[in-house]
């Protein structure tokens, strides 16, 4: 986890959160409203596609009370991520902004 400094930029963000990274190890962070979730840029790239595919899932739709209606198991047994569909598409949305940042720069510099 980085803290506000030279070395960390910020990708994408929204009013809820943003997606940041370490310019020296390339640790990521994303931040969304109380979730803080630190990775490599492949490990960002397969949360995405998680919750992306999460969507589609039938077991991952559950009401609950608060307003949220996605219900993703964490890493472990009793951990669950409970989002609404707009935050799962508004976190979507700032990793693929975030990506598309990360690959122009990397165009920019190898060509």
């Amino acid at each position: 986890m980085h803290t506000e400094s030279k070395k960390f930029k910020i990708l994408s963000s929204c009013k809820e959160g943003y997606i940041g990274v370490c310019t020296c190890c390339r640790e990521f962070n994303l931040a969304y409203k109380n979730l803080l979730i630190t990775f490599p840029e492949d490990g960002m790239v397969n949360f995405y596609h998680w919750l992306e595919a999460g969507i589609k899932k039938p077991d991952t739709s559950i009401s609950l009370q608060h307003n949220r209606n996605r219900v993703y198991k964490g890493p472990a047994s009793n951990f669950y991520m409970a989002f609404n569909d707009e935050e799962v598409e508004e976190i979507l949305g700032m990793i693929e902004e975030a990506m598309i940042i990360v690959e122009a720069k990397r165009i920019i510099m190898f060509g």
